[in-house]
């Protein structure tokens, strides 16, 4: 019996330590707008326990991204775009904007990215925000792209707290009956058991 539940208590510390990805298919869509941003825009709630976010956007449109829960401290937080490649040679570009506290429309926080370009010859870009030692556990992003289709992201850090949250929309699974039924069975055999020796 010892050896089954330390071979259980392992295989759920194995999960709970893998890598959690939350897409924006799964999230339902991100908080976006098309054109700047006017004063009915959120930003979407994404809670700790992520170990990445990824999301898909288009010319002219906005992405809105609420991180709670970050581990305080030195951290820092990477996002990494790309493009899905078609016979277009334009350019995609894209910026980003963030800040610690939530920001207001027409009022951008004061810390952006440098506008950056992706085409056939350069197909990827990078931008790493740095906290330094804030100990804030919120980050605001405001993702802007700029020009053409296709284009992807991923948000990576290791601020990121490891217990995941449930997924937006996902209902508690229940137990299966068949769990209650062998639960009760063995219960009922117990109290078998123990009448068998008082007799």
């Amino acid at each position: 019996m010892k050896t089954f539940v330390s071979a259980a208590v392992l295989s759920l510390a194995a999960s709970a330590a893998s890598a959690v990805t939350l897409t924006e298919a799964d999230y339902g869509g991100f908080s976006n707008s098309s054109g700047y941003p006017h004063s009915g825009w959120t930003f979407s709630e994404i809670g700790s326990g992520y170990t990445a976010v990824s999301g898909t956007g288009e010319q002219n449109r906005h992405d809105f991204l609420h991180f709670s829960g970050l581990t305080p401290g030195a951290q820092t937080v990477t996002i990494s775009f790309g493009y899905t490649p078609d016979a277009s040679t334009n350019n995609r570009d894209v910026s980003v904007n963030w800040a610690t506290s939530a920001f207001q429309a027409w009022s951008p926080p004061s810390i952006p990215s440098p506008q950056m370009s992706m085409n056939a010859a350069n197909p990827t870009r990078e931008v790493t925000l740095n906290f330094g030692n804030d100990t804030t556990t919120d980050l605001f992003l405001q993702i802007n792209f700029l020009s053409g289709t296709g284009v992807f992201y991923n948000v990576t850090s290791s601020a990121f707290a490891s217990d995941p949250s449930p997924q937006p929309g996902t209902p508690a699974v229940p137990l299966p009956a068949g769990v209650w039924l062998g639960l009760s069975a063995l219960g009922a055999l117990g109290l078998l058991g123990r009448r068998r020796r008082a007799a």
